[in-house]
């Protein structure tokens, strides 16, 4: 179960980073914050 744990939690940090990438383009989209929306 211990390799199970540290699976979902990569998982979880990983969406949150791309939530975060995602909100911060949208903010106020332009060239240069399109690279935080793609980066993950």
């Amino acid at each position: 179960l211990q390799g199970e744990y540290w699976g979902w939690t990569c998982f979880f940090i990983g969406v949150a980073a791309v939530a975060f990438g995602s909100s911060y383009y949208h903010l106020e989209p332009n060239d240069a914050r399109l690279v935080w929306d793609r980066l993950p």
